[in-house]
């Protein structure tokens, strides 16, 4: 039924992601200059991205999102320059040196209920001295929280409990947070808490999205409105 709907709703997530009928500024920057970006960045060069692609099989055994999220994943956290993002489960790692890439002052806190695959280890080795691994997920809030003045920044990858970490992410929101997604369905969970936070932000934000990837931007000042992406 999903692949049915999504047939259907191809050509207006086509219109949309060419910025035909948006009519907030920030939503049509977003989509056109961070979102849809075809350009080369400085921060993927070929070999780079070629190395990682081969890695991203054998990270996880469910199957991996497309190697152009990782280049999304690189741009959104570009757009917004966060100096530590809170990365919440299990990771392929490559949405980790994705983020990890834009700024080599970006510290990551990181929790997850189970442990790193071993592939993981293996491809963030060139930024482990800045990923925290915090034991608790309090723990992990607070390293997230300590620098005050700056937009919260928190990326949801495989999570085994929604319930968890759903009242920290969307007080997040509220107070004009971003959360990032780069694999929706990679886990039950992760699509049950996309859901959610989805829900219960009413009052401002926009939700950009291809029903796989995704990502919610809390700023106060933007409306409440949900763009169906083609990527």
């Amino acid at each position: 039924m999903r692949l049915f709907k999504r047939c259907l709703t191809a050509p207006l997530r086509i219109k949309t992601t060419r910025g035909f009928g948006v009519h907030s500024p920030f939503a049509f920057s977003f989509i056109t200059e961070v979102m849809r970006q075809k350009y080369q960045y400085y921060a993927y060069p070929d070999e780079k991205m070629r190395r990682m692609a081969l890695s991203r099989r054998s990270a996880v055994r469910r199957r991996p999102a497309p190697l152009k999220y990782q280049h999304t994943v690189f741009r959104v956290v570009n757009r917004f320059s966060p100096s530590v993002i809170l990365q919440l489960g299990q990771s392929r790692g490559l949405e980790t040196m994705a983020a990890l890439d834009t700024s080599s002052d970006l510290t990551i806190a990181e929790y997850s209920v189970k442990s790193q695959p071993d592939d993981y280890n293996r491809i963030i080795s060139q930024a482990d001295d800045r990923i925290v691994r915090h034991a608790t997920f309090e723990n992990a809030v607070s390293a997230w929280s300590a620098k005050s003045g700056e937009i919260p920044f928190a990326m949801v990858c495989g999570i085994a409990d929604d319930i968890k970490f759903r009242d920290v992410l969307k007080k997040a929101l509220d107070d004009g947070g971003v959360v990032l997604f780069p694999n929706i369905d990679i886990t039950p969970a992760a699509r049950r808490l996309w859901k959610s936070l989805n829900t219960s932000l009413r009052t401002h934000g926009m939700t950009f999205s291809n029903d796989r990837f995704g990502v919610i931007v809390g700023l106060r000042h933007l409306p409440r409105q949900t763009y169906m992406l083609y990527l």
